[in-house]
């Protein structure tokens, strides 16, 4: 895959919420739709989702094919399709692919924000679908205890621990990398839950957006209550964090604080996909 490119334009604005599945991504793509911003329609919650918690199925369906061609799903804890270049044809297909949706998408002046779980992993295809419509991309990337999110996904879809800090990590790392030179936020799972008004405003500065919290916000207050978290249950907190993990949750806890340190997300990213431990994997769950 291409690394991304990314030039500010001027038409419109488009943000994209990125993150590990479990992390609250799509909390932050209902807050936003709820003080502003274009939310695309979502699917019904499913069994294992807190409602509102579905995935624009026009999203989800191309880009699941996307990976299935290439032989990896959002399961896949490997670097292959980050790393390696896809053929000329099928990008600019994907890419067309993409530019009709966002384009249907466009029914106003309103910043339109977006958010899919397999995002992180394709953002080089919606960065250049973005681009040709003249829309401005702003990134959104939300994280959570690595911990908290390795228990979630234990009860819910019975991934390993060691499974899911791969993904934890792969998709942070991507996301990270992938959204420098853009305007871009991180967010905590743990400040969105304890103080949303202030991650809308942070948001809405730092993206340069017309957001407002604004009018009776207590039945989406409810959809943002603790028991609503989707983790699980409670965590291990007696259990070390692999130290790869350890090491990029402390960096994005500082890039949330402002200071990020791109240098040290390339050493761990290196050294991570040097040591083969993401090749174990690759096909752990079916695709």
């Amino acid at each position: 895959m291409q690394r991304v490119h990314i030039r500010r334009c001027a038409e419109r604005d488009v943000v994209l919420v990125l993150g590990m599945r479990r992390s609250g991504a799509s909390a932050v793509m209902r807050r936003l739709s709820s003080c502003g911003a274009q939310r695309l329609e979502t699917a019904p919650a499913n069994g294992t989702d807190a409602p509102g918690c579905g995935d624009p199925p026009e999203i989800a369906s191309p880009n699941d094919a996307f990976l299935r061609a290439h032989g990896s799903s959002w399961y896949d804890g490997t670097f292959r399709l980050q790393t390696g270049l896809v053929g000329a044809a099928e990008r600019a297909d994907f890419v067309t692919q993409i530019g009709s949706f966002l384009r249907g998408s466009l029914e106003d002046d309103k910043p339109i924000v977006v958010s899919e779980p397999c995002l992180g992993a394709l953002l080089p295809y919606w960065v250049a679908a973005a681009e040709a419509l003249r829309l401005s991309m702003n990134f959104i990337q939300v994280f959570r205890q690595p911990r908290e999110v390795a228990t979630a996904l234990a009860v819910h879809e019975g991934l390993l621990p060691a499974h899911a800090f791969a993904l934890w990590l792969k998709y942070n790392l991507i996301a990270e990398r992938d959204t420098r030179g853009a305007p871009r936020i991180f967010v905590s799972y743990e400040r969105l839950f304890g103080d949303w008004e202030g991650v809308v405003a942070r948001c809405a500065g730092a993206l340069e957006l017309d957001l407002r919290v604004e009018g009776d916000q207590r039945p989406l207050g409810g959809f943002l209550s603790r028991s609503l978290r989707c983790d699980g249950g409670a965590t291990e907190s007696g259990t070390p964090l692999p130290a790869y993990v350890s090491h990029v949750y402390d960096l994005l806890r500082e890039a949330e604080a402002g200071a990020v340190d791109t240098a040290a997300f390339d050493a761990i990213r290196r050294d991570y996909v040097a040591s083969r431990e993401p090749i174990c994997y690759a096909l752990s769950c079916p695709l």
